[in-house]
């Protein structure tokens, strides 16, 4: 099989990605996001699953599973990770706007937040708890070390890859909706609000 260089694969993902961006209406992602919250939940449910599994292999076999809940080492990549997992933010002035009541924003926003990290932190914590020391930075990483069949590995690693490509419309649309709001009117161009 023939080798893709990385330039080659980039541009061939951006025609496809730059048309999805563009879309002006969240009406129209929904269905992907629905897509991709039903990938991830299968995912995670095999990250789990498979998890249990090779914790009980580790017991059976007596090797020592001790979980270290911090090593200095590794701190910068978990405020790293944190950062990143909350990075949804951006999304915050677009959904304001298009609330029926914009002046409950702020405690839905607290809600959905503390929401948000309540799954962070069970996931999280118990991934960590079941792959222990061999807990990978990309999660998926660790069920290679399980049971999990490979096809069942390739194609929660490729969903997952799906799941990226898809979540950035819904990141891109306020960077989308400043554009035409800015750029646009410029070119002589203006787009309805």
């Amino acid at each position: 099989m023939p080798s893709v260089s990385a330039d080659t694969f980039i541009i061939v993902l951006a025609v496809p990605l730059t048309c999805l961006v563009w879309i002006r209406s969240f009406r129209y992602i929904t269905p992907l996001s629905i897509a991709v919250l039903i990938t991830f939940s299968v995912g995670a449910f095999a990250i789990i699953f498979y998890g249990v599994f090779y914790l009980n292999d580790k017991i059976a076999q007596g090797i020592d599973h001790r979980v270290h809940l911090m090593r200095w080492v590794t701190l910068p990549l978990f405020f790293g990770t944190a950062v990143y997992a909350f990075e949804g933010i951006n999304l915050a002035i677009p959904i304001e706007d298009n609330m029926m009541h914009p002046e409950e924003f702020p405690k839905t926003l607290n809600q959905a937040m503390i929401v948000v990290m309540i799954i962070f932190l069970g996931f999280g914590g118990l991934t960590y708890y079941l792959y222990g020391n061999e807990t990978q930075a990309l999660i998926i990483l660790c069920l290679s070390h399980t049971r999990a069949p490979h096809p069942l590995i390739t194609f929660i690693q490729i969903a997952f890859c799906v799941i990226l490509f898809l979540s950035y419309p819904v990141g891109m649309q306020p960077i989308v909706q400043i554009i035409e709001n800015r750029v646009l009117p410029l070119l002589g161009y203006h787009p309805k609000d």
